[in-house]
């Protein structure tokens, strides 16, 4: 079980903070509003609001993986443009990621430590792997977001 807590651990510190690395990502989004998250401050970048929504798309793809649920997903649904969002869709994205990430760090704790490195689905890689690349996930969007409130800010 040790090990289960332990990646249960740095998944939240890779969200909610306290991570060796840097602000976690909701660190990050505490101070973000609507309008910032709606801004694209690079024509080719996606916008911080896209990001919550990835985040949240793939914590939902590997909840439903370790429940048994889904296998492959069409890779169009990862990234969905988001542009001008009024602060009620912007908070209620931010609820969605943090009740996904609740909901991810809840099954990992709970996560039947046989299956642990048996594959999700057929032809996939492990739980293991799926729930320490979710700290990783979180972690390499976590500076994409930190680069893009920067440059949003200058841009403002």
């Amino acid at each position: 079980m040790i090990q289960l807590d332990h990646i249960a651990d740095h998944l939240d510190r890779s969200f909610i903070g306290g991570a060796w690395h840097g602000p976690g990502v909701m660190e990050l989004l505490r101070s973000i509003d609507a309008e910032t998250a709606g801004k694209r401050p690079a024509n080719d970048a996606h916008n911080i609001a896209e990001l919550v929504l990835h985040l949240h798309i793939t914590n939902t793809l590997v909840i439903d993986r370790a429940e048994g649920k889904a296998g492959q997903v069409d890779e169009d649904i990862f990234f969905q443009a988001c542009y001008a969002l009024s602060p009620e869709d912007w908070h209620t994205m931010v609820n969605n990621l943090q009740q996904s990430h609740a909901k991810l760090v809840g099954l990992v704790r709970s996560f039947d430590r046989s299956r642990l490195h048996e594959p999700l689905y057929e032809n996939d890689t492990s739980a293991f792997e799926h729930f320490l690349g979710s700290i990783q996930h979180n972690t390499y969007h976590a500076g994409q977001i930190a680069l893009l409130k920067r440059l949003t800010a200058e841009t403002s």
